[in-house]
């Protein structure tokens, strides 16, 4: 039966539920006015379509010229907007994002319905539900719509408020915290530095697009999860622009019917002359379907008062009670804590869609437990206090869900108790493995248990933990490695890292990790061999190299050093780095003209390489030569102009050579370099020892 022709029974009863309400209760017709006419199709529905489409197109044309090109404009995403509170730059999302917030004053919520990607899914999982026989009755809940403008607050504001009021009162925050420096940043190299993988993308879809419709309805994401839509619901109920009625309405109700954000638009219509529900995106369907064409969008004055008031007040009809609002807000709350972040891989905005997916099928088990009939779509799930077997399916699906959860939660607890065990050991390098002088002292030892336990219970299932396997747990192998030689186990380090090299590959700081646990076992012998037989394979460990020829110098072995920077060389004839290095060797022994033939053999090799000219300065100086150590210096900053080791070396030349106005002009580059360092360290993920 057409959904706006109900029984005047059911239209009754629907009206009478309060807290429990089953659906939207739309007027009967009279007999003669109902006959047999059908809602027409929506006009604007294949316009909006067509529009959003070229959205996306839009879009990948953007990220094809990126892989093209290798530069492009800063992703047009209003989640890159914060960066402006963390950091102070301006992007094209900030831009974006702050024009689309205007335009909402004057037109209404208009971005989501013809602008938005996740409004294009969502609207295609409903259309597909649709022709499966599937038509997603909207969650309605007085506390989870205000959801996404927490989710806004702490996206955008937080920051600020965090920078602004709290870091002045707590010091080491404020050291911590990423400087703050107005600057603009409208182009990148890195277009999908803040984006999710494909591995990560897909389920995203999934969970945002179809699972959020399916349980939810329609616009269940945009309703439940959509921090963006944090701001424009507030800035649209002071909109001018929405969409009125005139006095041509009947009251039919096809509006209702055919509105796929949820929104009671008759009702709305009836009592203000308007749509005043902030959910309403504009999307024209209403318009296009009202028989008496009494519906339009135009510009008037603003809703009065009373349309601003909560929902509530309005005889809104509501799914949950009380109690039951309290308990699946904090159940929402536990949830999304519990998957944001997990494994390091799931964003803040999946794991919004995760929890709203799993509050509701916990909702609708506790009332499978409770009630004796209870439906979900088209499904009977309990019969007259009788489970039926689509209500064992359902059982079993959201007890999974919730297990899920619970599993999550107690891995990401376990890794952040770690990390904050970790945190508290600060024992330097070398005393952890036995190459300088020094104890470990019995805190730091317990801190370091701590966080062994800790670490764990956060690893995969084969490794002791509870967790599924991820890209983080080679990050823990690491880390327990670290731990392990802070208590003097280091022979049970290199075991971990031997596991985790066979099952994820060697990397440059696991196999530091496995070459220092070697010298910590006094093996040095060893501990050379496997460090110069990885060397020999792979030319970008330069970090290793550098380390490795040190402890061979401090060792007495620098004729060692000096052959294992040939051997790089031999297979990698071009490799700047072991250049410089093998000359600073050179220029130990006092061989300057060989030393001078590196450099210069490096800097060619890799303009960018500030240590050749660093090196190449150091050999000027050696040779009296200040002009010329200051020219190499000035050389290396047009190939690399923000280095800090560069300006660093260059403006206490300056200032040793008495040229001090010159030094001062520098001065202010240095700061900014030193700025961007830190920035940079900050948001460094820690290796095996740091």
């Amino acid at each position: 039966m057409d959904e706006a022709r109900m029984s005047p029974q059911r239209s009754a009863k629907a009206g009478k539920k309060g807290d429990r309400a089953a659906g939207v209760s739309l007027p009967v017709l009279p007999e003669e006015k109902a006959g047999t006419t059908r809602i027409a199709r929506s006009r604007n529905a294949p316009k909006r379509a067509i529009v959003l489409i070229f959205v996306q197109v839009l879009i990948i044309l953007h990220i094809v010229q990126w892989l093209i090109t290798g530069t492009t404009t800063t992703p047009i995403e209003p989640s890159e907007a914060m960066e402006f509170g963390r950091s102070g730059i301006i992007n094209a999302g900030l831009i974006f994002f702050a024009v689309a917030l205007l335009s909402t004053l004057i037109l209404g919520r208009w971005f989501c319905g013809w602008g938005c990607h996740v409004v294009l899914l969502q609207d295609w999982c409903a259309w597909m539900m649709k022709k499966c026989g599937i038509r997603p009755k909207p969650f309605r809940s007085r506390l989870l719509v205000y959801v996404p403008l927490i989710l806004a607050a702490y996206m955008f504001l937080w920051p600020a408020f965090l920078r602004l009021v709290i870091a002045p009162y707590v010091p080491d925050l404020h050291r911590r915290l990423v400087p703050w420096e107005l600057e603009t940043e409208l182009i990148t190299s890195d277009f999908w530095a803040t984006f999710p993988g494909v591995m990560v993308a897909i389920p995203f879809l999934f969970i945002c697009g179809f699972a959020a419709v399916y349980f939810l309805g329609s616009k269940g994401f945009c309703t439940y999860g959509c921090p963006y839509g944090g701001f424009f619901a507030p800035l649209d109920r002071h909109a001018r622009g929405r969409i009125r009625v005139t006095d041509a309405c009947e009251g039919c109700g096809y509006c209702t019917a055919v509105c796929t954000s949820n929104v009671r638009v008759h009702e709305e219509v009836r009592d203000f002359k308007m749509v005043v529900d902030p959910g309403c995106m504009k999307c024209m369907d209403c318009v296009s379907v009202c028989p008496k064409e009494a519906l339009y969008f135009g510009f008037g004055p603003a809703p009065p008062k009373e349309a601003k008031l909560p929902a509530a007040k309005r005889s809104v009809q509501y799914d949950l009670s009380w109690p039951e609002e309290i308990v699946l807000a904090i159940v929402f709350l536990v949830t999304f804590l519990a998957w944001r972040g997990a494994y390091g891989l799931i964003p803040a905005l999946m794991a919004i869609g995760i929890a709203g997916c799993v509050t509701f099928l916990a909702w609708k088990l506790w009332r499978l437990l409770r009630d004796a009939n209870v439906t979900f779509h088209r499904h009977r799930l309990r019969k007259h206090g009788r489970i039926t077997a689509g209500g064992w399916t359902f059982c079993c699906t959201a007890a999974l869900a919730v297990a899920a959860t619970i599993q999550i939660g107690i891995v990401e607890a376990s890794y952040h108790l770690a990390d904050r065990a970790d945190d508290r050991v600060t024992v330097p390098l070398g005393v952890a493995f036995g190459l300088s002088e020094g104890q470990v002292t019995e805190a730091q030892r317990a801190h370091a248990r701590a966080g062994l336990r800790w670490y764990r219970w956060a690893s995969e299932v084969r490794a002791g933990g509870v967790g599924w396997p991820s890209p983080r747990q080679p990050i823990i192998d690491r880390r327990r490695a670290w731990l392990l030689a802070v208590i003097g186990s280091h022979d049970e380090a290199e075991a971990v890292l031997e596991q985790s090299k066979r099952d994820y590959g060697p990397t440059e700081t696991l196999m530091e990790g496995l070459y220092l646990a070697a010298l910590g076992q006094g093996e040095n012998e060893r501990a050379y061999a496997l460090a110069e037989a990885t060397l020999r394979e792979h030319r970008t460990y330069h970090d290793l190299l550098s380390r490795v020829v040190q402890h061979m110098v401090d060792d007495g072995k620098i004729s060692r050093g000096i052959d294992l920077c040939r051997e790089r060389l031999d297979a990698f004839p071009d490799d700047a780095r072991t250049m410089g290095l093998l000359a600073l060797l050179k220029l130990e022994q006092g061989e300057m003209t060989s030393a001078r033939s590196l450099l210069e053999r490096a800097r060619d090799a890799e303009p960018e390489y500030a240590g050749a000219y660093i090196l190449l300065s150091m050999v000027d100086l050696q040779g009296g030569d200040a002009q010329a150590a200051t020219q190499t210096l000035l050389a290396g900053l047009e190939h690399n102009p923000k280095s800090l080791p560069l300006l660093e070396r260059l403006v206490d030349l300056l200032h040793r050579t008495g040229r001090r106005d010159q030094a001062a002009s520098y001065e202010q580059r240095l700061e900014e370099a030193r700025e961007a360092a830190r920035r940079d360290r900050l948001g460094r993920t820690r290796g095996v020892a740091e």
